[in-house]
């Protein structure tokens, strides 16, 4: 296909994520001064790079040309493409990522990646109630009229029912695996998704195996894609919460479907965020009306719709004046207090842990300010920072420093 070719670039691209993960600072530091991915790599092959580690090195002169060879047999085996940070058709919305994958693999057509389509995410569990599988198509059915895709993981529950409903109703679907699309089950129904969107990893197939990260790497994905984030139905302490957490941080609207029973601990994911403020889905109709009030967006036709939702432009309806967090007090027993990032350091490197237990108790720091209050090198420092972005501990924030997730 012309959208794909196996070019040196990506061979390259493909090396340097074996060797350093993602876009994140440690990569552009160096990648900065080299013309292009194939010169960085053979920098690192002859030892020519006087920012890598010995690590780094060693690794680069281990990847011949028998591990990439068995990559490339396998995405021609399977009809995979591949897609450089640097191709034409890499989704502009990943390069924003402080983190962003160096590679994807996909399966279907890079087409439905494009910016000009308008995408909300559906998260929930993976054993939903009957209330949220009947309101599924319902949000669904209205959206696919609309030209509005639809974008999930590839789990039971939640995943699967949205995937269904974008195939029922010719929505587009974008699906982000947490593995490599050869090693998911079902591949079957991963090529007939494929056959109306796309299915998407960074992970490398027959190499990169499943890691604890995975789904928490697959899911800033899944949050950049889209232009909502829909909580449909999650505990308290659901592991689909984390996709909150990016959307705020990529300034994503991110909205929850109303619990059925309020004092249901299934639904207490969505209680809490709106609580927050989080706005709540009635209908297909709030979802489009929170898409379109976004700078860059185009006005959309609701009347498009089977039924009438012009009371969310009504100007007779009273706007409630905004609230502080703290106003909450009047109305709970005990005040809302503000959740603090804490990191579980077992099983982490010395130098790890370090660096996770200095970002709680200062907040964000740039390399070279670790490096000074941990007393050790900045290249070491680096080296871990990477590895941590990696497992989505840290994150870069603005001003070159990083921050925990």
């Amino acid at each position: 296909m012309a959208e794909f070719e196996f070019r040196d670039d990506v061979l390259s691209w493909m090396k340097l994520s074996l060797i350093f993960g993602s876009v994140n600072n440690r990569f552009k530091s160096i990648h900065s001064h080299h013309l292009s991915a194939e010169l960085m790599y053979y920098s690192l092959y002859y030892d020519e790079e006087p920012l890598a580690s010995p690590g780094e090195i060693k690794l680069a002169r281990l990847l011949d040309y028998r591990v990439t060879d068995k990559v490339f047999a396998k995405c021609k085996e399977l009809g995979i493409k591949m897609y450089s940070y640097e191709s034409p058709y890499y989704p502009q919305k990943f390069r924003q990522l402080p983190n962003a994958p160096m590679i994807l693999f996909v399966l279907g057509s890079v087409e439905f990646l494009k910016n000009d389509i308008s995408y909300v995410e559906f998260v929930g569990t993976r054993n939903p109630s009957d209330y949220t599988k009947e309101i599924l198509p319902k949000l669904i059915e209205p959206l696919s009229k609309l030209g509005v895709g639809v974008v999930t993981g590839f789990a039971d529950g939640v995943d699967r029912a949205a995937n269904r409903c974008a195939k029922e109703f010719g929505a587009p679907n974008v699906v982000f695996l947490g593995n490599s699309i050869e090693r998911e089950k079902d591949f079957d129904k991963l090529q007939s998704i494929a056959e109306g969107g796309a299915v998407v990893s960074e992970f490398i197939p027959t190499l990169k195996k499943f890691m604890p990260n995975s789904y928490s790497m697959r899911n800033r994905l899944m949050t950049a894609m889209s232009d909502a984030v829909v909580i449909c139905e999650e505990g308290e302490q659901g592991k689909g919460l984390d996709n909150v957490g990016y959307a705020e941080s990529m300034n994503k609207k991110v909205l929850a479907v109303p619990p059925a029973d309020i004092y249901d601990t299934r639904y207490f994911g969505q209680r809490d965020l709106i609580r927050r403020g989080c706005p709540a889905v009635f209908s297909a109709a709030d979802i489009i009306y929170h898409i379109g009030k976004g700078e860059k967006s185009s006005p959309i036709d609701l009347s498009r719709l089977d039924y009438d939702e012009s009371y969310l432009y009504n100007p007779s309806v009273r706007k409630l004046e905004s609230y502080k967090e703290d106003a909450l007090e009047n109305v709970h027993n005990k005040p809302v207090k503000k959740k603090t990032v804490k990191v579980d350091t077992e099983g982490m490197n010395e130098l790890s842990a370090r660096i996770v237990k200095l970002l709680e108790q200062d907040g964000p720091l740039m390399a070279n300010e670790l490096s000074e209050k941990l007393d050790v090198s900045v290249n070491e420092v680096l080296g871990e920072l990477t590895s941590l972005e990696l497992e989505c501990v840290v994150a870069s924030a603005a001003g070159n420093r990083y921050k925990l997730i």
